[in-house]
Order: C-alpha cells, then structure tokens, then sequence
C-alpha cells in the first residue's frame, strides 16, 4: 500500500521537486503530524491487550520522540513561522486520535505501517526544492531512519494473527487515503 502512495506522489510532482513554498508548507504540517502521532503512540501503550506489541509501541514511541522538531528547525533555517494545522492536517490527526482511543488500539499499527514505508520510497534529491540544502532534518533524517522502522513495523504486522493484520492492513488503506490527501493539501496542491 504505502508503494502506491509514493507512486501518487511521485506522479502529482511529474518529476519535477517541490517548489519552496511547497515544501514550507508540507514542513509546516509535517510538524503537526508527527507531534501528534508520537502522542499518540505513547496513548496506546497501556491499551493493547498484546504485551510484545505493546512493548514494542512504547520502544517505538519513543524512537518518535522530538521528530516535529526536526521540521520546526528546518523552518527556521529557512526563515519561516511555524504554520496553525490546515483542515487536511487536522483530519489527519483527528483519524489517528480516533484510532488510538477507539476499541482496537492496535490498529494504530495500521498508520505506523503506512508512514513507516513511506519515507524510505522517497528520494530527497527528487523532492527537495534547490536552496534548502541546510533545512532537510526531517525529510533525510526520516528516509534514514524509517528504513530501520519500516523493518520493524513489518515485521509486527507480519506476526500478527491472520484476522488482526487484515484488520492492520485495511486500516493502513484508510490512512494512506488520508495520507495523501494531506500531502497534496499541505503541499498547496490540487487534492481532486
């Protein structure tokens, strides 16, 4: 799945790199985004009724921890204020909020598993704007580490139950739909 989310995104962008202004505004909402999925990570922790998964939730939420930073000092550099979350941001947000508090917390694994395999599918010479070179914390750090991360979040996916990883995986369509639509919105481009 997250191999076709890239593949929308490397399509919308026609091979050419985000402008400036679009990548300040992914940056922007990419703050949100990871600020509030790493809260989240640590929520359900104490919710999932599997210990191994659990405790793997909590090595990983705390692998999570300080990454909105890496996007608020890449704004910095590049002289801009730290955006208010726009409504694709905050949908966004609000589905993973619901998905931790809701009955099957260990759905969240769903939305790990997309943003997880996202990163390492894309390439930041591609994307990046030229004149960036000193803000791009969040987008390299990101590619390097989830490749690490991608490992592990299939691998948990993988050593679920049959029933439960369907229920992971049709989650992880869910939020890839999510995902790319708020790609595109934050990106400041067409979302039709």
């Amino acid at each position: 799945m997250p191999t076709e989310l890239a593949d929308h995104v490397h399509a919308v962008l026609d091979g050419c790199p985000l402008t400036r202004s679009q990548y300040v505004g992914l940056l922007g909402q990419l703050y949100h985004f990871s600020a509030a999925a790493q809260s989240h990570l640590r929520e359900v922790v104490s919710r999932i009724d599997d210990p191994a998964l659990a405790r793997w939730f909590a090595r990983h939420a705390r692998q999570e921890q300080g990454h909105h930073q890496w996007a608020e000092q890449d704004l910095r550099d590049l002289g801009e204020e730290l955006p208010s979350a726009i409504p694709a941001t905050r949908r966004l947000i609000r589905h993973i909020e619901e998905v931790a508090n809701g009955p099957k917390p260990y759905l969240v694994l769903g939305i790990s598993y997309v943003a997880e395999n996202l990163s390492p599918m894309l390439d930041p010479a591609a994307l990046l704007p030229d004149g960036v070179d000193r803000a791009v914390r969040y987008v390299g750090r990101h590619v390097l580490v989830d490749r690490e991360h991608a490992a592990e979040v299939n691998q948990q996916v993988a050593m679920l139950p049959a029933d439960r990883r369907a229920e992971v995986l049709e989650e992880a369509g869910r939020f890839e739909r999510l995902m790319l639509e708020f790609f595109l919105a934050a990106a400041g481009m067409d979302v039709g």
